[in-house]
C-alpha cells in the first residue's frame, strides 16, 4: 500500500497520468533499435537448428527438405524471440517505474527474474502448442514433457542473459547520466561561488585604490589627477576582466604591468620591479587578479623611501608564480583583514584544489601561486 502510494506521488511529481505512462513505457519497448536487435537475437537459435539438421541429430525426422526445415525454424524463432523480447521488455520498462533499482535491490532482482521465468515458460508452451496444431512443427508427434522442458530450459536462460546485458548497459548509461549531473551540478556551484568571491573583489580593489588616491591629494595634487585618469581606465579593463574565471598569465601581467605604472605615478624610482616569465607560461591560467593582488598586497604592507626602495620580483617556475619582494614592514602598519589572500585562496580550492603558498625566506617574502592547466 505504502509503495503504491510513493509510486503514485512520483508518477504526479513527473507530470504523468496512467494512460501517459503508459503511452511511456510503449514508445520505450517499441523503439527501433529494440526491433533491429531482437532480429539479430532471432538469427540464432535457426542457425543452431541448421548445425543440428546437417548433423542428423534433429527430432524432425519427417521433414526432408533442408528449405523446409530451416523456413520452418526461421518462423518458430521469429514468433518465440519477438514474443519472449517485447514481453520481457515491457516488464523491465513497468518496474523501473514502480519498483526502481534504487527502492529495493533483492525485491527487483527476485520479482523481474519470476517474472520473466513465468512469462517465458508461458510464451514457450503458447508458441509450441500453436505451432505444433498447424503442422509445422513436430509433425505426427504427440509433444511430451521433455520438448517443453528443452524448449523452456533453453528460452528462459537466453532470456535472463539478455536481459542481464540490457540492465548492464542501462546501469552504465545510468552511471553516465549521473556522473555528467553531478558534474554539472559541481561546475555550477563553483561558479556561483567564484561569482561571489570574484563580486567581493570590486569593492575591495576601489578601497584601496582610493587609499592611494587620498595620500597622494595630501601630497602631490598633479599626480593625484594623473592617477585618476589611468585609475579610471583600469578599473574598467579590470571589471570586464573580473567576468571570467581564469584569465592566461599573459593577460594577467598585462594588467599587472599596467596597475605597476599606475603606482610609479605615486612612488616613482622607490617601487623597482623586474619580471622573469619563462615563454611556456603565458598561455597557463590563474583567477582574475591574482597577480595584481600579490603586487598590491606588497605595496600596502612595505615601507617604501628613497633609500630603501621596493624591489618587486615576477618569475615563473615550473607551474607555479612566484612574487617576491624584500620584506621591511611599516611602522604605521594597520591590522590587516588578510581578506585579499583569502580570496584568492578560496578561489584556487574552488577551481582546482590547490592553494598558494605565502612563506617569508631570508627577510623575502614569497608568494607561490600555481598556474593552472583547463581541461580539454
Amino acid at each position: 500500500m505504502e509503495r503504491r502510494v510513493r509510486e503514485t506521488k512520483r508518477r504526479k511529481r513527473e507530470g504523468l497520468t496512467t494512460k501517459e505512462l503508459a503511452l511511456k513505457i510503449k514508445k520505450e519497448v517499441f523503439h527501433r533499435k529494440n526491433f533491429y536487435a531482437i532480429l539479430i537475437l532471432a538469427a540464432f537459435p535457426p542457425i543452431f537448428g541448421s548445425i543440428q539438421y546437417g548433423l542428423g541429430i534433429s527430432q524432425h525426422q519427417e521433414i526432408t527438405s533442408a528449405s523446409q526445415f530451416f523456413s520452418n525454424v526461421i518462423l518458430f524463432s521469429l514468433s518465440l524471440t519477438f514474443g519472449i523480447s517485447y514481453g520481457c521488455l515491457i516488464i523491465f520498462k513497468t518496474l523501473n517505474h514502480f519498483l526502481p533499482w534504487r527502492a529495493n535491490i533483492w525485491k527487483r532482482v527476485l520479482l523481474e527474474s519470476l517474472l520473466i521465468l513465468a512469462y517465458t515458460a508461458l510464451v514457450n508452451i503458447i508458441v509450441l502448442k500453436l505451432f505444433t496444431a498447424l503442422g509445422i512443427l513436430y509433425q505426427g508427434e504427440n509433444i511430451g514433457a521433455k520438448q517443453y522442458y528443452t524448449n523452456i530450459i533453453f528460452s528462459s536462460t537466453l532470456s535472463l542473459i539478455v536481459l542481464s546485458i540490457y540492465e548492464g548497459i542501462g546501469f552504465f548509461n545510468q552511471w553516465k547520466e549521473s556522473l555528467h549531473v553531478a558534474e554539472k551540478l559541481k561546475k555550477e556551484q563553483a561558479e556561483s561561488q567564484l561569482a561571489n568571491l570574484q563580486a567581493q573583489l570590486d569593492p575591495h580593489f576601489m578601497f584601496n585604490s582610493l587609499n592611494v588616491l587620498s595620500s597622494l591629494i595630501r601630497s602631490d595634487a598633479a599626480k593625484a589627477e594623473k592617477f585618476v585618469e589611468d585609475f579610471a581606465h583600469i578599473y574598467r579593463y579590470m571589471l570586464d576582466m573580473n567576468k571570467e574565471m581564469v584569465v592566461t598569465l599573459e593577460e594577467e601581467l598585462q594588467f599587472a604591468q599596467n596597475y605597476l605604472a599606475l603606482q610609479q605615478t605615486r612612488f616613482g624610482s622607490k617601487l623597482q620591479t623586474s619580471f622573469n616569465i619563462d615563454h611556456s607560461s603565458l598561455k597557463l591560467y590563474l583567477p582574475p587578479l591574482s597577480l595584481q593582488e600579490l603586487i598590491s598586497n606588497a605595496i600596502k604592507h612595505n615601507s617604501i623611501e628613497n633609500d630603501h626602495p621596493l624591489h618587486l620580483k615576477v618569475y615563473s617556475k615550473g607551474e607555479e608564480l612566484w612574487v617576491e619582494n624584500n620584506l621591511q614592514k611599516r611602522q604605521d602598519q594597520a591590522t590587516s583583514t588578510g581578506f585579499g589572500l583569502l580570496n584568492m585562496s578560496r578561489r584556487y580550492e574552488i577551481l582546482s584544489g590547490k592553494k598558494p603558498l605565502f612563506e617569508i625566506v631570508n627577510q623575502q617574502y614569497i608568494a607561490k601561486i600555481p598556474l593552472l592547466r583547463l581541461e580539454a
